[in-house]
């Protein structure tokens, strides 16, 4: 190296403009289920080494166009993580948005697993992170449900045709799972 000597090639290297992340939608996913995440911002390039970060874990993003990017979570624990992008999978800059990963409510069994069609049996629905104000849902009838602990709620069995239905929970905010045929 003697700074007379060069090869004759030129190679390419870009100047981009920097990043900018201004908000994220939405601010809220589930721990167990991959979720798109839109990241809004400013500089967002095209290129195949583009991803984000969320906390640490790395995802690879989709272009919309400059201002904003897609990504798909990993699965995570139940936090608050921080949100990242980079252009070139190198340098990644931070959002001040924070993603809260919520613990997803899961229906493990239900006790019994059968009643009469005319309804009225009591059922015991047990799973884990449910909450106050959360209703049971036999095949689109829904009903209250008593919240006993966040892995016991009960409900009472509507009206219903003879035949094997799914049985769901819904929290107050929307949030829910559906379980399989009882």
């Amino acid at each position: 190296y003697n700074l007379v000597e060069f090869s004759g090639e030129m190679l390419n290297f870009e100047f981009h403009d920097d990043v900018f992340i201004t908000s994220i939608s939405p601010s809220s996913v589930p721990d167990s289920e991959a979720t798109k995440v839109t990241v809004f911002g400013s500089g967002f390039v095209k290129s195949d080494d583009a991803e984000c970060r969320f906390g640490l874990e790395r995802s690879p993003s989709t272009h919309l166009s400059s201002t904003s990017v897609v990504c798909s979570t990993p699965p995570m624990i139940d936090a608050n993580v921080t949100v990242a992008i980079s252009n070139n999978g190198q340098d990644f800059i931070f959002s001040h948005s924070i993603l809260q990963v919520t613990a997803s409510t899961t229906i493990k069994y239900l006790e019994p697993s059968f009643a009469p069609e005319t309804g009225g049996a009591v059922i015991t629905i047990v799973g884990s992170n449910f909450a106050a104000g959360m209703s049971c849902d036999f095949a689109g009838s829904s009903v209250s449900a008593s919240f006993i602990t966040t892995s016991t709620a009960v409900c009472v069995s509507p009206p219903h045709m003879p035949g094997a239905v799914s049985v769901g929970a819904t929290m107050a905010d929307g949030s829910g799972v559906q379980g399989k045929a009882a």
